[in-house]
């Protein structure tokens, strides 16, 4: 719609909460074609809604029904997905406490449910300029080093 940038202060101004506004939003807005058309714009609105306006009064005839309705609404029971998606998170961490417990207390000793270990063959490598050794430790694990040359540069952190 406009191109100012000071839109939010004129409407301040307009709602007359001139604390909100520099000092300067008046003379500024009597200036600026976007700021004028803007406060033209507000007042139209204004004057529109409030050639419409209808004050609703509650006589005291009517008070008591009033006053009913709301205590009705107010004591409604809310409907909604409420209770299911409570009901669906709590299991939904049961079940994540249940399989973390398992996870921790499992006897995973069995020989049926072990992996075995992956076996070195033959270590091979398609970098250049890099030897391979490998080392076999008292705890029967293979540890595979990668040597580079010596005035090779690596990048990264070693």
């Amino acid at each position: 719609m406009a191109e100012c940038g000071r839109l939010y202060h004129v409407a301040a101004l307009f709602d007359g909460e001139a604390a909100l506004a520099p000092p300067d939003t008046a003379e500024h807005a009597a200036t600026c074609p976007d700021c004028a058309r803007y406060l033209a714009h507000l007042r139209m609105l204004r004057d529109g809604v409030g050639a419409v306006a209808e004050t609703g009064v509650v006589t005291d005839g009517q008070f008591g029904a009033f006053l009913d309705g709301i205590r009705e609404c107010i004591d409604a029971p809310v409907r909604g997905w409420r209770r299911f998606w409570t009901l669906a998170s709590m299991t939904a961490a049961a079940v994540l406490i249940a399989l973390a417990l398992y996870a921790v207390f499992a006897d995973f000793s069995d020989p049926a449910r072990q992996v075995e270990a992956t076996i070195v063959e033959a270590p091979y490598s398609e970098l250049s300029g890099v030897s391979i050794d490998v080392q076999i430790g008292k705890d029967g694990n293979a540890v595979i080093w990668v040597n580079n040359a010596p005035n090779d540069v690596w990048y990264g952190t070693p």
